[in-house]
């Protein structure tokens, strides 16, 4: 229940124009120089992030070259102006003053910038460049893009990779080179959402993304339904968890089916934890969490050769057998 009243504020909030985190409002004279940035809405929506929702990274869109696959309008002039002398100057003004608000304001806030959604890959350089001059300003910024693909040119500038999860995307290579360049893999949208597929593919999927050490999920949209007159296209629900009602927004099956994901993939990481805890004291114990992971493994899956780097059983009974089973289990570990 609490996470459908959170979604359902999501959505309000949105509907309102609420944008989260919100971006700052700087402004320069004609040469460039900055001459203000207004904070205030960044500042509250940056606290309702840390305070209400808990969020430890967060992601702002301060420094967006682009959507939709190409370049766009941005805070520091339009798509044609990006990296030219006037652009670079506005931008670098303004990011050291962003730097010396958030040590000032925010201190040990973790902020990750996303710099585009899913680019052609001819803007690679034009990414490249902008993270290089804002690196300079301050090492320490993370960033991250919405990729359509994996472009290993890109290791040295992505920190948080956002991948679709389907496909050759993340297969074992790709995700073997992030990882040893230091990024983190995260992925968007897990495959067959859709309203008119199997309820285990959004389940099965956080079984997957625990075997995979995958902790962090983007989900471009979460209400998209055209026949109300909403912006966007989702036209078969691959990514909306809720539908509309009356009085508001309803829940889904497909959102229930997310809940007993993540919850099975809370089960997982509390089973493996206990598992190591009570390995010398109780070792009967651990066994039967080493057994339930086992049997975990055999609901989501890839296949030996990366022919199919995302496979979930379609046996609804296998992960309510698991998720019985487990609850079961972590009651009784936690008594030791």
């Amino acid at each position: 229940e609490e996470i459908f009243r959170q979604v359902e504020e999501m959505v309000v909030n949105s509907r309102g124009g609420e944008r989260w985190l919100s971006n700052p409002k700087p402004t320069w004279n004609e040469n460039g120089e900055l001459l203000s940035v207004d904070y205030s809405s960044f500042d509250r929506s940056l606290r309702k992030a840390q305070r209400k929702y808990r969020h430890k990274v967060l992601v702002t869109r301060a420094f967006m070259l682009g959507f939709g696959h190409v370049p766009r309008k941005n805070l520091f002039g339009n798509d044609k102006e990006i990296l030219n002398p006037l652009w670079t100057k506005k931008m670098t003004n303004f990011a050291t003053d962003l730097k010396r608000h958030m040590q000032e304001h925010h201190p040990g806030a973790i902020l990750v910038f996303d710099l585009f959604d899913e680019p052609l890959e001819k803007y690679v350089p034009m990414m490249q460049e902008v993270v290089k001059i804002l690196r300079e300003i301050n090492p320490e910024w993370k960033f991250t893009f919405a990729c359509c693909d994996f472009f290993p040119e890109l290791l040295d500038t992505i920190n948080f990779w956002n991948l679709p999860m389907n496909g050759n995307r993340t297969s074992r290579v790709v995700i073997e080179q992030i990882r040893q360049a230091g990024g983190e893999l995260s992925v968007y949208n897990p495959p067959e959402y859709a309203y008119n597929t199997a309820l285990t593919n959004p389940r099965g999927a956080y079984i997957w993304l625990w075997r995979h050490n995958v902790r962090y999920v983007y989900q471009w949209v979460v209400n998209c339904w055209r026949e109300r007159g909403e912006r966007g296209s989702d036209a078969y629900r691959s990514a909306s968890w809720i539908a509309p009602g009356e009085k508001g927004p309803l829940n889904t099956l497909r959102m229930e089916a997310t809940r007993d994901g993540i919850e099975d993939y809370e089960y997982l990481s509390l089973l493996r934890r206990e598992g190591d805890r009570l390995r010398a004291t109780r070792p009967e114990l651990s066994a039967r969490a080493e057994d339930l992971l086992e049997q975990a493994h055999k609901l989501a899956w890839r296949t030996a050769n990366d022919e199919r780097n995302v496979v979930i059983t379609q046996n609804p009974e296998l992960f309510d057998q698991f998720h019985r089973q487990a609850g079961a289990l972590l009651d009784e570990m936690s008594r030791h």
